[in-house]
């Protein structure tokens, strides 16, 4: 687990959240923040929010290759 995680301050979360971050500046700096507060202070030093990739866990990459026209073979063989 890395020390930059939301898990390594007790959150259940491994993304990074407006809240999260507005509660580890209180927990760190004693500074209430409103999220949207903390949303223009992350603008203005360079960071965006980001929407993680989804990928059902469920998703089988044989049947998707499959199913998509390539076999994992064909395709392994290309690399």
């Amino acid at each position: 687990m890395s020390n930059y995680e939301p898990t390594a301050y007790g959150f259940y979360k491994a993304l990074w959240t407006r809240d999260i971050v507005a509660a580890v500046i209180k927990t760190e700096f004693d500074i209430t923040m409103h999220p949207a507060a903390v949303s223009k202070m992350l603008r203005r030093i360079g960071l965006t929010p980001q929407r993680p990739v989804r990928k059902a866990w469920q998703q089988d990459e044989k049947k998707s290759a499959r199913v998509s026209g390539y076999s994992l073979s064909r395709t392994a063989q290309a690399d």
